[in-house]
C-alpha cells in the first residue's frame, strides 16, 4: 500500500510512470480534487482512471453529476469496510 496526502503529489508519481492496482481518493480536497485528479488519468492513463474509487462526505452538485458519470465507484463517509474491501477484491481480481 502507498499512500499520498495530496492530489498533486499522486499525479506526479503517476505522471513518473507508477501504477497502481486501485486507487482509493477524497472526492473533495484541497487543491485538486478527486475529480480534477480522474480527469487528468483520463487523459494521462485510462487504465488508472478505471481503478479509482472516490471516499465523500457529501457532494456538490458538481461533484453528484461527476459520481453519477464514474458509476459504482462512490463510498459514503462513514465507509462501509466489507463494501469497500468487496469492491477493491473485483478491481484487482
Amino acid at each position: 500500500m502507498t499512500c499520498q496526502t495530496s492530489s498533486e503529489a499522486a499525479l506526479a508519481r503517476l505522471q513518473r510512470g507508477e501504477r497502481f492496482d486501485a486507487i482509493l481518493c477524497d472526492l473533495m480536497m484541497p487543491q485538486r480534487t478527486g475529480m480534477d485528479l480522474h480527469e487528468a488519468l483520463v487523459e494521462l492513463s485510462p487504465d488508472q482512471a478505471r481503478v479509482m474509487l472516490f471516499l465523500t462526505g457529501g457532494a456538490s452538485p458538481r461533484a453528484r453529476a461527476f459520481l453519477d458519470r464514474v458509476g459504482d465507484a462512490a463510498f459514503d463517509k462513514p465507509v462501509n469496510l466489507p463494501a469497500l474491501i468487496e469492491r477493491l477484491r473485483r478491481i484487482v481480481g
